[in-house]
């Protein structure tokens, strides 16, 4: 609600009017950042510049992903996690990216890593 003239304001309206109006400050981390095939790491995020509620949207590049989750955080939470995952790189690829995706009433920001797969899953034995 904008007092000055009486009218509502839009998001685009209300992102001039606070200030700084940056996109959200996405980390995602994740330990190890390289694993032998089979193996797991991880992922770690912290998200901080957000407004109000804000929901994230995780997902990855691996052939099913392994990571596909929604998280909300209410207004005033921790905008913090964590989620332990098997990188599954798609045929001829060495690595898996991973990405989290925010958006609050106002801003979107993004983080993302990349896990590094070495050596090949064993076949069953005879």
């Amino acid at each position: 609600w904008d007092a000055g003239n009486g009218d509502f304001i839009d998001k685009h309206e209300a992102c001039a009017i606070l200030s700084p109006c940056s996109p959200l400050a996405v980390t995602l981390t994740a330990a190890p950042t390289s694993i032998i095939a089979g193996g797991s790491t991880t992922l770690s995020w912290t998200i901080s510049g957000n407004i109000g509620a804000m929901t994230c949207t995780a997902s990855s590049t691996d052939t099913p992903t392994t990571w596909s989750q929604t998280y909300s955080y209410a207004n005033g939470a921790t905008a913090a996690g964590s989620a332990t995952v098997v990188p599954a790189p798609p045929n001829g690829s060495t690595s898996t990216t991973y990405t989290l995706s925010c958006t609050d009433s106002i801003h979107t920001g993004a983080g993302n890593i990349t896990i590094n797969v070495s050596g090949a899953a064993c076949a069953p034995g005879p």
